[in-house]
């Protein structure tokens, strides 16, 4: 359920990230950064909840996770 879930904006990830908005969605569009959002008309919105799992997997991984890398990882794959 949305109301029982925390969505962030690009701009709230991009400075959780310490990045500019600019280099976030330059990785956002390439692909270099796993997490999809959601599109709320023109808004995007990013789950708190699984930032938070990606963030903790790449850390493990020492670098940030591809999309296609994060889509693995999510769907129980071993990569």
């Amino acid at each position: 359920m949305l109301q029982n879930r925390c969505y962030l904006t690009t701009k709230q990830v991009a400075q959780r990230l310490n990045v500019g908005r600019t280099k976030f969605f330059e990785s956002l569009s390439s692909g270099t950064f796993g997490v999809r959002p959601l599109r709320f008309g023109k808004k995007l919105l990013f789950d708190s909840a699984e930032l938070d799992d990606y963030f903790e997997t790449s850390k493990e991984k020492g670098r940030f996770l591809t999309a296609d890398e994060w889509r693995n990882v999510k769907s129980g794959g071993k990569k």
